[in-house]
């Protein structure tokens, strides 16, 4: 899975995330325009089903979509050179990064 196709899903998981959450990222947006802030819960919400996701994924498609991002480009290949668990932490930072910046762009287009 490409990291765009796994935005993507996220995105629509967090429309229908939990049974009260129902959504999250029109919430969440509304949000940020209403303080022109993201709030730490609602930042929680988002790095908390970004975890819950990538935890679905194999090691190998984990290690591709960091492999897409700038920091990762220059990763060897050499399997034992990485600990799977430093490259998932440094993909959600990644993710967040993106997906802050896609919120804020949304944010900024509401009326």
């Amino acid at each position: 899975m490409d990291t765009d196709a796994f935005l993507q899903h996220y995105f629509n998981v967090l429309e229908i995330y939990g049974e009260v959450n129902k959504g999250q990222w029109t919430s969440i947006i509304t949000s940020i325009r209403t303080n022109q802030s993201i709030l730490q819960s609602k930042y929680d919400i988002l790095e908390n089903v970004l975890k819950d996701e990538l935890s679905l994924l194999k090691d190998t498609d984990i290690l591709a979509m960091y492999k897409e991002t700038e920091e990762g480009s220059s990763l060897e290949d050499n399997k034992e050179s990485y600990s799977i668990d430093f490259i998932q932490m440094a993909l959600v930072e990644e993710l967040m990064d993106r997906i802050t910046f896609i919120a804020w762009e949304q944010a900024n287009q509401l009326p």
